[in-house]
Order: C-alpha cells, then structure tokens, then sequence
C-alpha cells in the first residue's frame, strides 16, 4: 500500500473500513456507515479481560501467516541456488537467506515469549518432537541469530597454511600463508519443515481459542442497548473506550 492511497473494505451489509497510511506511515483506519460518506461518530476499544486475550491471539495468529510467507520465501530461494550458495561461497543469496531465517526465527519465538503486554503462548503443551525443533531454535536465536556467542552456528579460524615439506627439502623458495575462514550456516531444509508442522498445530489450537473468545464477546456486546450507549457517549463525551464496568451499565 503506497502512501496516502486508501484501501476500502465491506465489512458487511452496513460497515465499510478504510485503511490508509499518512506522510508519517502510519497506519490509519476509519469506519464508513452503509456508504464512503458517512463517517462513523466515534469509534470505541473495548478493553476487558476476554478481549485482550483475543486480540493477543489475533496477534499470534498473524505472526503464524507472516512465518508461513517467509518460509515460502526461504525454501524458494534453497531451492533456485545453485550449490555453490549452500556451500556458503556465494555472498549475496546466503546474507538473504540469514536474512529470511532470522525473521522466520525471531518472529516464531516471540509468540512464546512471556511478556505482560502482550500475550504468549506456552511450550510446555508441545509434542516431544515438536519440543526438540523449538529447544533448537531457541538456541539458534540465543546464540546466533539475536544475540553473538560462541557457538555451533559460525564460528571465524585464522588458518596457517604450510606448504608441502618436500618442497623445502629440494631447497625450492617455499611461502607460507594464513587466511580467515567464516563458517556460518543458514540452509536449514528439514528444520523448517518441522517448523511449518508445529505452527500447523499452533494455528489448530490458537484458533480454537479464538473461536471461543469471540463467542463470549459477540454475547456480551449483542446486549447493548443502543439508546443507552448514545445516552452513555452524551455523558462521557471524551469516552475512547469501554471497559467491563461500562459495559454492565449498558
């Protein structure tokens, strides 16, 4: 989406969303009623304790469809280098390979990352197989990827190189040299195969847990009385949200 260009979207019979990003690339939405001219009066978040957890669902679920684009992305790129590229000879594909598998990594991870702002899942409900996968990715990211550490994943040799011996013995001018060698992996074909399995049954679950959040919700918010939310809005005219207490006013 360009700047300043407006995407529309019909939520329904009635409601039509308009996104569009300003000078600041902000992302910016407004809500049109039964036509484009007729602004929504007010727009309200509604903050309780059901709706926090969806929208931190919400959230994961969105990080779990950009994950599934990025290994798109990776595994197209393994598959049309050639085999200098895996070797690590080739710069260019490999830095975009580290590139993508660092997103892939670090996007997957922070959905396990506990945090009060923001809600996570736990990995304690991961299958054997799929506990070893994550355990690897972790250490992956811990040691490589986010953070510099000694470690499995690159490592960089200083190599003294000495020329054969029976070339000094024919009394033959023989130079010795040293160079670096920077071994670094980012061609990981079967881990992320088991990646996209475990965000198979991450999705399953977390959409169940979606699925039932927005039924407790709907309910609550299909019991609004509507004069008594204009009453509400009248009293509180600086309102830009509704929490639990409101909500059993109305």
């Amino acid at each position: 989406m360009k700047m300043n260009t407006a995407q529309w979207h019909k939520l329904n019979n009635y409601w039509y969303q308009k996104i569009y990003i300003n000078d600041m690339g902000e992302l910016i939405y407004t809500y049109h009623y039964k036509s484009k001219i007729n602004k929504a009066e007010k727009t309200l978040s509604i903050k309780t304790n059901d709706t926090t957890k969806l929208c931190n669902y919400i959230l994961i679920e969105k990080d779990f469809r950009d994950i599934k684009i990025l290994i798109k992305e990776y595994q197209t790129l393994l598959e049309s280098t050639e085999l200098e590229y895996l070797a690590g000879i080739t710069p260019k594909p490999g830095i975009i390979a580290k590139g993508l598998l660092t997103a892939i990594v670090v996007h997957y991870l922070r959905c396990f990352k506990p945090s009060n702002k923001r809600g996570y899942l736990k990995d304690s409900h991961l299958t054997k197989k799929s506990k070893e996968t994550h355990d690897f990715l972790r250490k992956m990211r811990n040691e490589y990827l986010a953070h510099a550490d000694t470690s499995e994943f690159e490592k960089c040799e200083l190599v003294f190189l000495i020329p054969p011996g029976k070339k000094l013995k024919q009394n033959k001018e023989v130079m010795a040299f040293t160079v670096f060698e920077i071994h670094q992996a980012f061609a990981y074909k079967n881990v992320v195969h088991e990646l996209i399995a475990i965000i198979d049954e991450q999705q399953v679950y977390v959409q169940d847990k979606i699925n039932k959040l927005k039924d407790s919700v709907n309910e609550i918010i299909l019991k609004i009385d509507h004069l008594k939310l204009y009453a509400f809005l009248e009293r509180y005219p600086n309102k830009d949200s509704l929490n639990q207490n409101d909500l059993s006013l109305l």
